[in-house]
Parts: C-alpha cells; sequence; structure tokens
C-alpha cells in the first residue's frame, strides 16, 4: 500500500465532497475496493481478471483510475476543464499530490480537490455499471 501519511486525512476533509465519496475514497486509499485482482486473491472464482471497462489489462486499483483508457478520458477532460497541462497519473499518490503541486489558488484547490474525488467516484460507479 502506498504510504499517504497526513495526506489521507487532509484529503478526506472537503466539505465540497459528498460523505458517500468521502467514504469511497477512504476506501480507495485503503485498498478496500472490491477489484477482481484482490477478488480473486481471496480465492473468489471469477469468470476473468481482466478490465470489465477496456479488457486490456487486469482490472487493479492502480489499472482501474490510472491506466484504464476510460479512465485516462476522464482525467483529460478533468484536465482540460481546469486548464491543467502535462497531467498525468501513475497511481492513487499522484491523484493526491496533483491537488497541492497544482498553480491554483488555495481557495480554488478544494474544489479542484472535490473534482478529483468526484471524478474518481465517477469512473467507481461507470466500472460498476459495467460489472452489474
Amino acid at each position: 500500500m502506498e504510504n499517504f501519511g497526513s495526506l489521507q486525512h487532509q484529503h478526506l476533509r472537503n466539505k465540497l465532497i459528498p460523505k458517500k465519496v468521502e467514504i469511497f475514497v477512504w476506501r480507495l486509499l485503503h485498498k478496500k475496493l472490491p477489484v477482481r485482482i484482490e477478488l480473486d486473491k481471496r480465492g473468489l472464482d471469477l469468470h476473468s481478471v481482466r478490465c470489465p471497462l477496456c479488457d486490456d489489462d487486469v482490472e487493479s486499483v492502480a489499472h482501474i483510475f490510472t491506466s484504464c483508457k476510460h479512465a485516462c478520458d476522464i482525467w483529460g477532460r478533468v484536465a482540460k476543464w481546469w486548464n491543467l497541462s502535462n497531467f498525468t497519473f501513475n497511481s492513487i499518490g499522484d491523484v493526491l499530490k496533483a491537488v497541492g503541486f497544482s498553480s491554483i489558488s488555495h481557495s480554488g484547490k478544494s474544489t479542484l480537490q472535490a473534482t478529483f474525488w468526484v471524478s474518481a467516484y465517477v469512473i467507481w460507479k461507470n466500472r460498476n455499471n459495467m460489472v452489474f
């Protein structure tokens, strides 16, 4: 598990983020999302461990949120909306750190943070719609 230290608490406290998204983010940070590779490790017999969105790789947290072409499309749209250049994520930690390193004003960072987490939540909901 990536070590986020104080970033976890800092990023979960945002009045713009609905409670269900805060809970989702906590589960995401603690690798408590039921992605196929983790379910397979626990002995669940699955038809496939491939990503249900793109079928390009194994479904892991890193793939779903950073390298799946559907996630990349969403992050690209977020970057364009916020006029962020050279905006790529290689890990969930990069998502957390992006808010802190952006050149957006302090007051705008709260909104950017909310945008990132709601976008991650939308990626997860889209994944669930494909599976169920």
